[in-house]
């Protein structure tokens, strides 16, 4: 049973952990909201939906356009930031408290939680995958609670997250492994423990993945958007076009502390005489989530939240077995102490936010003045613009056509494009 003191301990941690992460992504300033355009687009295709009251034939991720919109207008680029740093702390605060409830030590999660962050803050953008994040924490969770049925709150939260993201896909596949894994286990009569599965308990998880998958259903767009995803999954064009999609390399700083806790969690869970394996259903989790950022580096932070902390609680049980004779010194927080803290994480977040996020669209990344000058010559003709800029032409203006699929032109049109971009001085002005 866990303590007061255990209870103190992970709001304390988990406060800390809420914060830093949440004053981390606030420094990272316009990096946030402006390093391409795609959050432009989405507030732009938010924007188009509340004003028409339509929606458009499949967007896995209408919900969220529709969300960032909302929180555009009221609160501008500045609401939408602090938004974002908000829930990538809680999301990380919440991966703490989930290694705290397997049992891992106040010293060991919360360096763990700012790894996680870490290994994930190349992927915490204002974009709808955010929630995707958000949402694989939530459910890591759920799983881990000893409370069986804590787990039918997976079904209303995939019901709201295949309308937030295409993303629930990975989160779906999570969940079968976890079941499947569970469903072995009881077979193999695997030693029960607090979180490990009984035979009730694991047909009551059957049925939960059941309805859960029949929640994702519950979209505008029925089986159409699973048809969508799966093209996207599927697209060839992505890996060979885009950096993110591409495998991690060594030569990223990131990448390569994914890669290295890789090589540690195949250490741990090849060395028999060190270790035994964890229960199938973590074991699986985690090959999944591996197996997602080896073939493509914008997984990474799916890893990081799914992966990465089931890692952590695998290699901290058996430290804490090899230990169990040796001294403890556990931390112990009073509550009002616990309370102190998390007000002070909150002020500072606050404070942060006053004086880091970005209340207007950088001129220097994006053609500001150039659609300033063609809405005041009202110019008809569709616009070309590159792949940096295609959202941000819909969301400044929101009348004028603009194409931003460069199969649309020649291989001649392009390459002077791209002479012009790369080569001629003052392009942007020119431009």
């Amino acid at each position: 049973m866990k303590t007061n003191s255990h209870a103190q301990e992970t709001m304390l941690g988990g406060s800390a952990v809420a914060a830093l992460v949440a004053c981390w992504m606030l420094a990272a300033g316009p990096a946030l909201t402006q390093s391409d355009g795609d959050l432009f687009a989405h507030i732009a295709a938010g924007r188009a939906i509340l004003t028409t009251g339509r929606l458009p034939a499949v967007n896995p991720a209408w919900a969220s356009d529709v969300l960032l919109a909302v929180v555009h207008a009221r609160s501008g680029l500045t609401g939408i930031t602090i938004a974002v740093a908000l829930l990538a702390g809680s999301t990380h605060a919440l991966s703490f408290a989930t290694m705290r409830r397997y049992g891992v030590t106040l010293r060991v999660a919360l360096p763990a939680a700012l790894t996680g962050a870490t290994l994930a803050t190349s992927h915490w953008l204002a974009r709808p995958h955010a929630f995707t994040l958000a949402a694989l924490a939530v459910l890591l969770w759920l799983l881990s609670s000893p409370r069986g049925r804590r787990r039918w709150l997976i079904v209303p939260l995939f019901a709201v997250w295949a309308n937030l993201h295409g993303g629930w896909i990975f989160g779906w596949l999570v969940l079968a492994v976890w079941t499947a894994g569970d469903l072995l286990d009881v077979r193999s009569r695997v030693p029960r423990t607090q979180y490990q599965p009984h035979g009730e308990r694991v047909w009551r998880d059957v049925a939960t993945f059941a309805v859960a998958s029949a929640a994702t259903l519950a979209t505008p767009f029925g089986i159409a958007l699973y048809k969508t995803i799966w093209r996207t999954l599927f697209d060839a064009s992505l890996r060979a076009t885009v950096d993110e999609y591409r495998p991690p390399s060594w030569d990223v700083p990131v990448d390569a502390l994914f890669l290295a806790t890789v090589v540690i969690g195949a250490v741990t869970m090849l060395w028999p005489l060190r270790t035994s394996p964890p229960r199938r259903a973590a074991s699986f989790a985690m090959g999944l989530a591996t197996a997602a950022a080896l073939s493509a580096g914008r997984h990474i932070a799916l890893y990081a939240l799914v992966a990465w902390p089931l890692l952590v609680v695998h290699i901290a049980s058996h430290v804490a077995t090899r230990e169990a004779h040796g001294p403890t010194m556990p931390l112990r927080v009073h509550r009002g102490r616990g309370a102190i803290a998390a007000s002070v994480a909150a002020v500072s977040v606050l404070l942060m936010a006053w004086r880091t996020a970005p209340t207007t669209v950088s001129a220097v990344r994006f053609p500001v003045a150039a659609v300033a000058a063609m809405q005041r010559e009202h110019a008809a003709t569709p616009v070309f613009t590159t792949w940096a800029w295609s959202g941000y032409l819909p969301y400044a203006w929101a009348d004028h056509r603009a194409w931003f699929d460069p199969l649309r032109f020649s291989p001649a049109e392009l390459r002077a494009l791209g002479h012009v971009l790369d080569v001629r001085a003052n392009w942007r002005d020119e431009l």
